[in-house]
């Protein structure tokens, strides 16, 4: 008698169960989870990854405007100038990313002519007119400001003479 009871007991707590596992279709529902799709997947990180350079993109913009104010305090400049290295920093980051290790190996076998900032409209060791200098202080560069306020070599930020 009572391995019967023990036996309905059993199969009212089993069935139910058994029931909810074949309808999920075992192992935890992976089997009805959809298959990810590997274009739609690089495609969404190709976007995320463009939002990401928009938005850093953007705040280089804006501490770069604030560089440009000639009555900015020198301690304040030089928080600005860190703080564009790091937006710069952060930038390259990104653009690695979505290049892989190709994106590096071009910039380090690139000459430093393709480069637009590190043109220099003028003839080496002569001073433009109304130009100042400006070195790096790992002495890759000498020459008059770039765009972007840094070493077209090294990346240092660049000092006037």
């Amino acid at each position: 008698m009572r391995s019967v009871t023990m036996a309905i007991t059993l199969g009212l707590i089993l069935t139910p169960v058994y029931q909810a596992w074949s309808q999920h279709e075992g192992h935890g529902g992976m089997g009805a989870m959809p298959m990810s799709d590997p274009v739609a997947d690089a495609k969404r990180e190709a976007e995320s990854r463009m939002n990401k350079l928009t938005k850093l993109q953007d705040k280089i913009d804006a501490v770069e405007q604030q560089l440009e104010d000639k009555k900015l305090a020198p301690k304040k400049r030089l928080g600005l100038e860190k703080k564009l290295k790091k937006l710069y920093e952060k930038k390259d980051q990104l653009l690695a990313e979505g290049h892989g290790n190709s994106h590096k190996r071009h910039h380090a076998a690139a000459p430093a002519v393709d480069n637009p900032a590190a043109e220099t409209p003028c003839a080496p060791g002569s001073k433009c007119a109304g130009e100042a200098t400006y070195i790096c202080s790992m002495g890759d560069y000498s020459g008059p400001m770039t765009k972007d306020g840094r070493c077209p070599k090294c990346g240092m930020t660049l000092q006037k003479k």
